[in-house]
């Protein structure tokens, strides 16, 4: 393996390589805000990263809405 691939077997080419599904959970502010994003987007934001699966209703006050995640590398 090479950076975390896996071989699919003989044969195979790249375009048979599907992307992980993004994980994303709740991404709490400083201001009270949240984003349900990737723990990496979430870091490189400045929030705090609940986990996986959470959601902004965890974050414990101010705006819990939750919106669509963004595109990011994680």
């Amino acid at each position: 393996m090479i950076a975390g691939g896996g071989f699919l077997g003989p044969d195979t080419t790249c375009d048979q390589c599907q992307a992980p599904p993004t994980r994303v959970g709740a991404c709490c502010f400083t201001d009270g805000t949240c984003e349900l994003l990737t723990c990496h987007a979430c870091h490189h934001a400045g929030g705090e990263f609940l986990g996986v699966d959470t959601t902004c209703d965890m974050c414990g006050g101010g705006d819990s809405s939750e919106s669509e995640p963004a595109a990011a590398a994680d």
